[in-house]
C-alpha cells in the first residue's frame, strides 16, 4: 500500500477551483437575498443596506472557506 499524492486526493475529491467559485457566487447571492429580505422587514434598516450587507457577510463566508481548504 502506498500513500496517494496531493493530486491524487483532488481528484477523488472532485474539488475544483471552478467549483469554489460557483458555491461562492451561490452563497453569496443567498445572502445577498437573505440581507435583503431582513432588512425590508427590520425598521430603519432598508432593503439596499441590508441586501449589500449579507452581500458582504456572504463574500467573506466564500473568503474564509478558500482560505481554509
Amino acid at each position: 500500500m502506498r500513500e496517494m499524492n496531493v493530486m491524487e486526493i483532488e481528484a477523488v475529491n472532485g474539488g475544483t477551483d471552478a467549483g469554489d467559485i460557483a458555491m461562492g457566487a451561490a452563497g453569496a447571492w443567498a445572502s445577498t437575498v437573505t440581507g435583503a429580505a431582513i432588512g425590508s422587514v427590520v425598521p430603519g434598516v432598508g432593503t439596499v443596506i441590508g441586501a449589500a450587507a449579507g452581500f458582504g457577510l456572504g463574500v467573506l463566508i466564500v473568503v474564509g472557506y478558500t482560505l481554509a481548504t
